[in-house]
């Protein structure tokens, strides 16, 4: 399953080739944007499993290495869904500031 698909938070993702935005919302139709405690944590936790992402609060830009392999970008979005299912199970992402 995508991860946009899988978690109400992620609004939009857009890219070409390897730069990909991904845009973190409260609520997808108002598109309001999800707040930056939450996306702070979101940073801190993909950092802290090895997974470096551009923040831009409350966007996001992965932008790999032109000689990444299939298995690294795998274990990327991995390691996404980790962080991704812990926001949504371990916080108030919703109301947070």
């Amino acid at each position: 399953m995508r991860l946009k698909e899988k978690y109400e938070f992620v609004g939009d993702v857009r890219g070409k080739g390897l730069l990909i935005g991904i845009d973190l919302v409260r609520d997808r139709t108002t598109r309001e944007l999800l707040g930056r405690s939450t996306t702070e944590t979101i940073f801190t936790e993909a950092l802290k499993r090895g997974l470096l992402v551009m923040g831009y609060f409350p966007r996001m830009r992965i932008n790999p290495p032109l000689v990444i392999t299939r298995e690294q970008a795998e274990a990327g979005i991995e390691i996404l869904d980790e962080v991704f299912a812990h926001v949504r199970d371990h916080l108030d992402w919703r109301n947070a500031l």
